[in-house]
């Protein structure tokens, strides 16, 4: 009697837990993928590796900050931001001004630079991403730049826009 009431109270626990962790899992992993992507096409280096694992031949873009923090190019314009005392890398941005004329790897955003292209391409190089936009006013980043983000398990995109719409930056984030 008291093992089918183990029982019975583990099934209880799966049907309140199982299917949401299952869902959960899913989600999770279609947002591990479309985040390996999106890091994959700023450059080879993975998200979280260290400076000694990176592959790429970097070029110091400053001297290391005194928060740990040091940034290097790649050979494309990349720049790599690695952080804490072992040099994780977690953040990749590119700049516009770095590829005038020039497509971008990136996010397979090619020679787009207008708001509503760059979301186009972006959208349909990582489907099932949600990227939301925030006007100037809410976004925080500045005079002007507003933001679109996507959250893709433990990382994110963001794309950042001038007044005039046009792309200026775009990173993927290891959270």
């Amino acid at each position: 009697m008291r093992i089918a009431h183990i029982a019975t109270l583990s099934f209880a626990a799966w049907l309140t837990t199982g299917p949401a962790t299952a869902q959960t899992t899913a989600a999770d992993k279609q947002g591990n993928r479309l985040l390996a992507k999106a890091s994959a096409s700023f450059s080879p280096t993975p998200l979280d590796a260290t400076i000694k694992t990176s592959r790429e031949r970097l070029k110091p873009a400053d001297a290391c900050g005194s928060n740990d923090e040091c940034e290097f190019y790649t050979q494309d314009g990349v720049r790599l931001t690695f952080v804490d005392p072992q040099q994780y890398l977690v953040i990749k941005t590119v700049k516009t001004d770095r590829f005038k004329g020039r497509p971008i790897k990136a996010l397979n955003i090619g020679t787009a630079r207008a708001e509503a292209q760059v979301l186009k391409k972006v959208r349909a190089f990582l489907p099932g991403a949600v990227v939301k936009c925030l006007s100037a006013a809410e976004s925080g980043e500045g005079d002007g730049i507003s933001a679109c983000n996507s959250q893709l398990a433990k990382g994110r995109i963001k794309l950042l826009f001038d007044k005039r719409g046009q792309l200026t930056e775009a990173r993927v984030h290891a959270m």
